[in-house]
């Protein structure tokens, strides 16, 4: 395993997720959607892959960098060459240091790109309002897609804060024109990347970039509430510099305005809604876009000062069908692109920028070890299934019933720890295993198979996962799908119960587990012996509500008192 290894593993999760989802839309406005798709990666990134957990992708490649990359920091960014049709990613590394920021590099390329001069657009109806409050102008949808192609991320909202950071730096100036609005790059642009960039001229850049970005966030919310000192620099700086939720920044803010807005969100429908209350609930979604855009995004994805984290999981499908709408309807995408995180803290690297402690972050309490994490991730549809996260978290009922199995699962060197699960009957034997496997042990491994009858010449073998099976169970001849030789990841639990015993076993080898659960067989289990599992199908029963399974209905007293 090397940092190459965990980047690939990461970004083939995204471009399944992405291209699966993408595919479902409807063709309108489906081509210009493909203009943002850089902002469904930044929440992706950001988003749990497992809902309630600290598993997101950035902090997979951050716990990637500490484990290979020791001074610069390494992500790595999704790239098409058109944005007419998708295809596929190009996925590119993107290495971030304070003497070597890309920001940096980026924002010289943009101006140098747009000398000596350009005409600006100052239609009303332009995009990104919040990232252009105090400009009088904006780029074209021509120039925007022409900078995402030489910038580090093809993200028309990137080139939009490059555009406001040039214009507040003073690298570029509006110029005398009688029938356009035309802007012209400044002497100052020369001075500051005129000569060779030493690693001190670019941190002296970063400085001021990171100084005009705080201005940018206080600005924006102030002028959003028609105020001057709403929140200050000092307020944006403590919050990015330590450990800060949204909600947080919310009340905060809204404290500021003479607002309990604690007490506002908790009204139940039923209660009398005080006059205000709608109008605070609407100013709330557009001051999520704000902290979202100015701090999540800004500080997190463009400059990697914080780890913004979002503990549900990003529900691609849905994410696109939002802002589709909002395309079609012309309405503006800002709001549906950009939802406020749960929290954020410093990074690695911000805390150096900043010159913090590590009391100013948390650590990150996802896996008992890297290995583990990694298991996790090349296995993360088992996971969603084991943690009981639904693909489609919205449909819950089913117009037709399903059968649900209810089995006793025990461990067979330690009959004190056992568990009643329940499964839906279209269960695979894949998942299943995954289920188990999780629930025993809080781990996964692709190295299984199942005990089918009593005759130990009568297994199957322990099987990766896409092996196929059933080519050589001898006393099996009835199996409908023996000539097919289907795999584990195609037969359901249904279909297994039909072709054997209600008892059956399942074998888990693992190369290396630490778990509570087999404390006292340590030695023997690190060394890959197999760990027998018996099973009894006990019951079933019908549901119409896939999202309830698979489900834990019961346990032994041994797992209680772990």
């Amino acid at each position: 395993m090397n940092f190459n290894h965990v980047i690939n593993t990461v970004t083939d999760i995204f471009e399944r997720d992405f291209e699966k989802a993408y595919n479902q839309l409807e063709l309108s406005g489906k081509s210009q959607l493909l203009r943002y798709y850089f902002s469904f990666y930044r929440k992706w990134t950001m988003s749990a892959l497992v809902n309630n957990t600290f598993l997101t992708p950035n902090n997979v490649i951050a716990l990637a960098n500490k484990e290979y990359h020791k001074k610069i920091f390494t992500t790595t960014v999704p790239t098409v060459k058109t944005f007419k049709t998708f295809k596929k990613f190009t996925f590119c590394k993107v290495s971030y240091s304070l003497d070597a920021h890309p920001v940096v590099e980026d924002l010289r390329i943009v101006v140098a790109a747009l000398a000596p001069s350009f005409t600006i657009t100052t239609a009303d109806n332009r995009s990104f309002s919040m990232l252009a409050v105090s400009l009088d102008g904006y780029l074209d949808e021509a120039q925007e897609l022409k900078l995402m192609q030489l910038v580090s991320l093809q993200d028309p909202f990137y080139v939009a804060y490059l555009f406001r950071v040039a214009v507040e730096l003073g690298l570029i100036t509006r110029m005398p024109a009688l029938y356009s609005a035309k802007m012209q790059v400044t002497l100052r642009f020369d001075e500051l990347f005129g000569k060779k960039l030493t690693n001190k001229k670019s941190r002296e850049i970063l400085d001021e970039i990171v100084a005009v970005s705080v201005k940018f966030a206080a600005d924006t919310i102030n002028a959003f509430f028609v105020t001057d000192d709403t929140v200050n620099i000092e307020y944006i700086l403590q919050a990015i510099t330590n450990p800060t939720s949204s909600d947080e920044m919310f009340n905060y803010i809204y404290d500021m305005l003479g607002i309990d807005f604690q007490s506002i969100i908790e009204l139940d429908s039923k209660d009398s809604l005080p006059e205000e209350y709608h109008e605070i609930m609407s100013s709330a979604f557009a001051l999520g876009a704000i902290i979202s855009i100015h701090i999540s995004t800004v500080f997190g994805s463009y400059l990697q000062l914080i780890n913004p984290v979002y503990f549900g999981s990003s529900v691609m499908a849905h994410d696109m069908a939002f802002v589709q709408d909002a395309i079609v309807t012309n309405h503006d995408i800002e709001i549906p692109l950009f939802m406020p995180c749960t929290f954020f803290m410093p990074t690695k690297l911000g805390l150096r920028y900043f010159k913090l402690s590590c009391k100013n972050t948390l650590p990150l309490p996802i896996m008992s070890s890297f290995e583990h994490l990694m298991d996790a991730l090349e296995n993360i549809d088992k996971v969603r299934v084991a943690m009981r996260q639904p693909e489609d978290e919205h449909d819950t009922i089913l117009d037709e019933a399903l059968l649900v199995y209810e089995f006793k699962v025990k461990l067979d060197d330690a009959p004190s720890f056992w568990k009643r699960v329940a499964l839906v009957s279209d269960t695979t034997l894949d998942e299943f295993a995954a289920f188990i496997a999780y629930e025993f042990f809080g781990s996964f491994t692709s190295d299984y198979g199942f005990h089918i009858m009593k005759n130990v010449n009568s297994y199957t073998d322990v099987f990766p996962a896409r092996r196929k099976m059933f080519n050589h169970i001898s006393n099996l001849q009835a199996y409908r799908h023996k000539q097919d030789g289907k795999s584990a990841e195609e037969i359901t639990i249904e279909e297994f119960l039909k072709a054997c015993t209600q008892e059956f076993s399942l074998i888990l080898r693992y190369k290396n587990l630490s778990s509570k659960v087999l404390e006292s067989k340590r030695n023997k289990y690190e060394q890959g012996a197999p760990i027998k599992i018996s099973v009894t199908c006990v019951g079933g029963r019908e549901t119409f509500h896939r999202n309830f399974y698979p489900s834990v209905t019961g346990e032994g007293k041994a797992f209680s008192e772990l």
